[in-house]
């Protein structure tokens, strides 16, 4: 089956490229919905609107089946721009 990343950056998809396949493997006993534990918490900002002042420690994505492939994206906007958010520190991690 073909697996589509839809507002997934390619840097998370690299990074959690084991949670994916994990994911995979247990799909039909976790579901179409998955939580992935950040390996470094987003700090939250009291004026960012996405972590609103707390730490943010996982994301939520959701899998859709659409004919012979899988569309992978995150489960809302809050946890898109947490995705993203987070993809930006890794790829500054691997510039450093």
């Amino acid at each position: 089956m073909l697996t589509i990343f839809d507002r997934v950056p390619g840097e998370f998809v690299e990074a959690y490229d084991g949670m994916f396949r994990e994911w995979g493997r247990r799909f039909r006993e976790v579901g179409k919905v998955a939580v992935f534990r950040l390996k470094m918490p987003l700090a939250g900002d009291a004026g960012d609107p996405v972590g609103r002042g707390r730490r943010i420690v996982g994301v939520r994505l959701r899998a859709e089946v659409d004919g012979g492939r899988m569309v992978i994206s995150p489960l809302d906007d809050e946890n898109a721009e947490a995705i993203e958010r987070h993809s930006r520190e890794l790829a500054a991690l691997r510039l450093n």
